[in-house]
Formats: C-alpha cells, sequence, structure tokens
C-alpha cells in the first residue's frame, strides 16, 4: 500500500505545523514556500478525492474551513482568502487525499490564484447545459 503524507501528519509520524484540530479534521501550514499563509485542511479520514468523502466529512472540512476564515480574517490582518481544491489528477490533484488549499490574501499581495483559462470552446452553451443538467 502506498503511504499518504497526510497521512502521516494526522498520525504524526512526520510533523506538520498544525493550526487546528478537531476529531474530524486537520488543518497545517503548507510546507512549499510558495504564499505565505497557504493553509491545507483535511479529513482525518483517508479519502482520495471528492467522489471518495462522505456527506459527514466534507460537512467537517466545511465547517473547520469556515472556522479558519473567520480567525484569519478577524484576528490575523487579512481581508480576504482564496480557497482551491482540486478533485482527480486531471484535475491537478498532486497527493490523492481530499484537501482544501486557503490562501490568506490582502490587498496588492500581487498573488495570481486564478489561472488564465482556455477561451477555446469545444461545445456549445445548449450542448453543456444538456450534458450538464441533473434531472433526478
Amino acid at each position: 500500500m502506498t503511504t499518504c503524507v497526510f497521512c502521516d501528519i494526522i498520525s504524526r509520524k512526520i510533523p506538520g505545523k498544525i493550526i487546528f484540530e478537531n476529531a474530524k479534521t486537520l488543518a497545517f501550514l503548507s510546507n512549499k514556500a510558495d504564499v505565505s499563509g497557504h493553509i491545507l485542511i483535511i479529513p482525518k479520514d483517508h479519502c482520495t478525492d471528492l467522489n471518495d468523502i462522505t456527506d459527514e466529512n466534507f460537512i467537517e472540512l466545511q465547517k473547520t474551513l469556515l472556522k479558519i476564515n473567520n480567525h484569519i480574517i478577524n484576528s490575523c490582518g487579512y481581508t480576504g482568502v482564496n480557497i482551491l481544491m482540486a478533485s482527480g489528477e486531471s484535475a491537478g490533484q498532486s497527493i490523492r487525499h481530499v484537501h482544501f488549499h486557503l490562501i490568506p490574501r490582502n490587498f496588492h499581495d500581487n498573488i495570481v490564484a486564478w489561472p488564465e483559462l482556455s477561451k477555446e470552446k469545444k461545445e456549445t452553451s445548449d450542448e453543456l447545459y444538456q450534458k450538464l443538467k441533473i434531472t433526478n
């Protein structure tokens, strides 16, 4: 079985700068030196992606995300956050354990959190609508 670096942080097999923990979730600083204050929020249960997570774990992740957001905005001097997630390898998920990235933001911080998307469309909006609508 392949080891999961996030599960190793949860079990304390490897160190992590944990900023919040409860029975179901863990939040810690990213060890990448990309953006100051980059926080990862994970469920303690190993879930590989959004297709693998329970409703309960997803709700607990959202509660933790809101708690950390409120702390960052109300107590740490930031004015906003970006919340990013990739689910699945084709979406750029590099660690196969569900996680949210929370990036603290301030005006003029020069962080580019939104990639420039391709303007090329392969389907019309009507075709996309028919493909994506939920009927049941």
